[in-house]
């Protein structure tokens, strides 16, 4: 299990500086931002092969916001395993984002 900080990005980023922000840090998702950090969506690899490589899209002129998955499901670290497997099966989800804090958006709301 992994324990790292998660890779948060605004929406407005471009694909390219995304995915190689995701190369950098050896990550398969990044949790898309919007104001003042606050939590709007998710991007995957999933996503760049079906809704940008499959599809034909530019990944130098398209942003996060254009094809990210708006409103994830996010879970604290405190709920148990089998809840989040239960969750991401309902959600037909292959990536779950956790946070560290009690937040959704990572504040300690």
């Amino acid at each position: 299990m992994r324990s790292q900080t998660p890779l948060m990005l605004p929406s407005t980023t471009t694909l390219v500086h995304a995915a190689r922000n995701m190369v950098n840090r050896n990550v398969s998702a990044v949790l898309v931002t919007e104001g003042d950090a606050e939590i709007v969506g998710i991007f995957t690899v999933r996503d760049a092969v079906t809704r940008v490589l499959a599809k034909g899209r530019d990944p130098i002129r398209t942003t996060l916001a254009d094809v990210m998955t708006y409103l994830p499901v996010i879970m604290t670290p405190d709920a148990a395993a089998i809840e989040a497997l239960r969750l991401m099966k309902r959600q037909r989800a292959d990536t779950g984002a956790f946070l560290l804090t009690a937040g959704r958006g990572g504040r300690g709301e």
